[in-house]
C-alpha cells in the first residue's frame, strides 16, 4: 500500500501543472472535499449524494460498502478536516482519479494525516465517487510543522561515532536541522554499516526543509574542517536539531 501511494504521489506531482489548467481539477477536488466534509460532520445525506451506485471504500484491509458506510457515519464521533489539498492524477471522459491530503482531528484525538486516492465515474452525466482508498499517515506528511512544534534533540558526544550504525527502518519520524552557528556545516546520516552518507550542506542562519528519517538512524554534524560538532538520535516524535 505504501509503495502504491508513493507511485500515486509521484504521478500527481508530474501532472500538477496540467491539472491546474484543467477545470476538472477544481470540480473533482470540491466534490471530494464535500464528500469528506460530510463524513467528518456526520451528514449522511450529503455523503450519499457524492457517491456512485456501487461505491466502496478501503483502508488497512477493511472494505466497506456504500450501505455499511452510511450505517457507520451515524455512529462515528464528530471530527473536522483541515489542510485539505488535492491533485488530479489522470482522467478521461468517463473515469478520473484524484489524490488528496488532509488532517483529521476531533476532541477525542489530537489528529492524524490522511492520504486519499479517489476514483470518479460519470453517472447520468454527473461525476460521482466510485471508490476511496485511505491511508493514515503522520501529520507532518500533510502539514509542514513549525520549529516550535518540534521536539528539540539533545547533542551526544562525538567520540561515540565508531560505535554507531543505523539498525532498522521500523519507526518513521521527522527531523529538521537549523544552523544557528557562525560557520557552514555538513550533515551526514550514519548508515547500516556505520559509514557516513552526506545529506546536507547548511550555511549559517539557514535550515533544512525537514523530512523523514527513522528512530534508529543517527546523524552527525561536522564543520568544513571535518570537525565533529555533535551526534543526534531521532525520537518517535517530529524533532529539531539546533546546531550551535
Amino acid at each position: 500500500m505504501k509503495y502504491f501511494f508513493s507511485l500515486i504521489i509521484v504521478f500527481a506531482l508530474f501532472n500538477k501543472l496540467a491539472a491546474q489548467e484543467n477545470p476538472l481539477q477544481e470540480e473533482l477536488s470540491q466534490l471530494l472535499k464535500s464528500n469528506l466534509d460530510s463524513w467528518t460532520s456526520k451528514d449522511s445525506v450529503g455523503f450519499k449524494q457524492t457517491l456512485s451506485e456501487h461505491y466502496f471504500a478501503t483502508q488497512s484491509g477493511f472494505i466497506g460498502s456504500k450501505e455499511q458506510l452510511l450505517e457507520i457515519i451515524s455512529q462515528r464521533p464528530l471530527s473536522k478536516m483541515s489542510d485539505y489539498s488535492a491533485e488530479l492524477v489522470t482522467a478521461n471522459d468517463h473515469i478520473a482519479y484524484v489524490f488528496a491530503k488532509m488532517v483529521e482531528s476531533s476532541e477525542a484525538f489530537e489528529g492524524s494525516g490522511v492520504f486519499c486516492l479517489a476514483s470518479f465515474q460519470k453517472e447520468n452525466g454527473a461525476w460521482k465517487i466510485a471508490h476511496s482508498s485511505f491511508e493514515i499517515v503522520p501529520i507532518w506528511k500533510v502539514k509542514k510543522p513549525e520549529d516550535d512544534e518540534l521536539e528539540l534533540l539533545e547533542k551526544n558526544a562525538c567520540d561515540t561515532e565508531s560505535e554507531l550504525k543505523s539498525k532498522n527502518a521500523n519507526v518513521e519520524t521527522y527531523i529538521r536541522f537549523v544552523n544557528e552557528s557562525d560557520q557552514a556545516v555538513e550533515v551526514y546520516w550514519i548508515d547500516y554499516n556505520g559509514e557516513r552518507k552526506k545529506y546536507f550542506d547548511i550555511e549559517p542562519g539557514k535550515k533544512t526543509e525537514g523530512g523523514g528519517t527513522y528512530v534508529s538512524h543517527p546523524w552527525i554534524i561536522v564543520n568544513k574542517q571535518n570537525e565533529c560538532l555533535g551526534i543526534y538520535h531521532p525520537i518517535d516524535k517530529p524533532c529539531l536539531v539546533r546546531i550551535r
